[in-house]
């Protein structure tokens, strides 16, 4: 995958003065990175955060106060800076993959809040189809592993090539 996001950096800078040339492959290297943790690591994070929840509710405020950073950070791919950073090919995937997270703990956490900026900025639709795979993984006895769900969400936002 990386070599996927490195080429669209590219393309997407290229004739542009935006950020020196030189810095492209190091940017590029931090959104392909960034993209692969987030197939990796956000269905783990919402199955085992979903099964705290259910098991303790008593850490809920912890839970709460725990994945607060990690939403906040994520809603600056909505901002206007990151589409000057990179290819609407790499922002888009990164975003989607941000409102299913924020949409998932907005329900588990009864905070909308977390997720209306994703509405607002035409993720809603998105961020539900993102989040199948996950329900569906979640429902489903049987499932062989932690790949199995980034297989398929890496196929919803179509970066399926590499994600290892």
């Amino acid at each position: 995958m990386l070599q996927e996001v490195l080429e669209l950096m590219q393309r997407h800078h290229k004739g542009k003065d935006d950020i020196p040339s030189h810095l492209v492959p190091q940017l590029a290297k931090q959104f392909g990175n960034g993209l692969g943790l987030q197939l990796r690591s956000m269905p783990i994070t919402m199955r085992i955060d979903k099964l705290l929840h259910v098991a303790h509710p008593e850490l809920s405020e912890l839970q709460h106060e725990s994945i607060d950073r990690p939403l906040q950070e994520n809603m600056g791919a909505l901002s206007p800076r990151a589409k000057v950073l990179s290819s609407d090919e790499i922002v888009r995937p990164n975003t989607s993959m941000n409102a299913a997270f924020a949409k998932f703990f907005a329900g588990l956490l009864n905070v909308p809040m977390v997720f209306a900026l994703y509405v607002a900025a035409g993720y809603g639709e998105v961020a539900s189809a993102r989040l199948q795979p996950i329900r569906t993984f979640t429902t489903t006895s049987g499932c062989s592993s932690k790949m199995t769900i980034a297989d398929l969400m890496s196929k919803r936002v179509k970066l399926a090539r590499n994600i290892g």
